[in-house]
């Protein structure tokens, strides 16, 4: 049972935030259902218990002044973080014919044209985002709504998630053609979420994968800034994720900044993409840095978006080299069987060009993704 303790210190958000909202990280050894039982003895005025992040010992909710003192000297909590806003990564360009897929698939520049082997095993793609228009005809029947966070419509009303899909799935303009693609709309229309949200995506993601079994990749086009190394509520989740073998793939982000001081980007086992040209040169708006694990194209990428079931659209930005490496990493796992997400890291970059980008910083891995053609 809990008892009273030193009050701890908030971790504050650097950027923008969510008005009394907050994220609660329990001790490893607390019973999170007692604790819950606890806490709403002492909400007070419009506090709330929002969300259960069971699979960390985690949950959100908005609190005020007198229920945040609670929790800060509760001997069961470990640490509160300030609920931060998230946007997603993309800016939209007219451009020429599609590309991305036959760069990922030539070693010599350039035929226009994708090669690979037909890989008939499906593999489920979550993709956390806007939501994903399943009638597209880019989909087939290969796309279903899986979740929407609380408040938001079971339609993708921005059409970033749908564009970011076809990349990774689509029958044209996907990587792999065979992939399950499992909607999480964690997003608004105007592409605005938080931390909260993102984390509750990710919970049902837990329980969907336990329960179906099936090898699973997880794509995140999208992040915030955060320099604080100390707010660690998605990297500690996407930890949880990897080690239960799901594999995660992070966008570095469009600021031409140090991807270090991005969230998702710079969490250990995500692997974090990049984006490059039809010059087979850095993107000249794309992170980079240590974190970097690979550079995908993201450039004048033609895919399918919302609007009619034909609709397509050119797009630039890391979030659309990232969906290159979900779809590689499915279709890697169709072909050759599944493996572990830190494995699949290192098999990624032993098939990836080495060494061809240009505009790459010091410090910053020089692989472009390929899919062993």
């Amino acid at each position: 049972m809990a008892h009273e303790t030193n009050p701890i210190d908030v971790v504050c958000a650097s950027g923008a935030k969510k008005e009394s909202s907050y994220i609660v990280h329990l001790k490893a050894s607390v019973d999170m259902a007692a604790h819950l039982q606890w806490l709403r003895q002492r909400l007070s005025g419009d506090s709330e218990i929002k969300d259960d992040y069971s699979f960390m010992n985690a949950f959100s909710g908005k609190f005020n002044e007198q229920t945040l003192a609670a929790l800060r000297t509760s001997s069961d909590v470990e640490r509160i973080e300030e609920d931060a806003e998230i946007s997603l990564f993309s800016k939209i360009v007219q451009g020429p014919a599609p590309w991305g897929l036959n760069r990922i698939s030539q070693r010599p520049w350039l035929k226009f044209e994708y090669t690979y082997i037909g890989a008939s095993n499906p593999v489920d793609i979550y993709i956390v985002d806007t939501g994903i228009f399943t009638s597209h005809i880019e989909f087939g029947s290969r796309a279903s709504w899986g979740y929407t966070y609380k408040g938001l419509p079971n339609v993708d009303d921005n059409g970033h998630g749908t564009q970011v899909a076809s990349v990774a799935g689509g029958t044209h303009a996907g990587v792999f053609k065979n992939a399950h693609l499992i909607a999480v709309k964690v997003f608004d229309a105007k592409g605005n979420g938080s931390v909260t949200a993102t984390l509750a995506g990710i919970a049902y993601i837990m329980r969907a994968v336990q329960a179906s079994r099936r090898p699973s990749v997880v794509n995140f086009s999208f992040g915030f800034y955060e320099p604080d190394p100390t707010l660690i509520s998605l990297d500690k989740a996407i930890a949880k994720m990897t080690d239960a073998g799901i594999h995660v793939c992070a966008a570095s982000g469009n600021n031409n900044v140090n991807a270090g001081l991005v969230s998702p980007a710079r969490a250990p086992s995500a692997v974090t993409v990049g984006a490059s040209n039809m010059l087979d040169r850095r993107w000249y708006s794309s992170n980079y840095g240590a974190v970097l694990d690979i550079f995908a194209p993201g450039e004048n990428i033609q895919m399918a978006t919302i609007g009619d079931r034909s609709a397509t659209i050119y797009s630039s930005g890391t979030s659309f080299a990232c969906p290159h490496l979900a779809g590689l990493i499915a279709y890697t796992i169709s072909l050759r069987g599944n493996q572990s997400p830190s494995a699949m890291s290192q098999y990624l970059k032993s098939t990836a060009l080495a060494n061809v980008l240009g505009d790459i910083p010091a410090g910053t891995p020089n692989f472009l993704a390929n899919n062993g053609f």
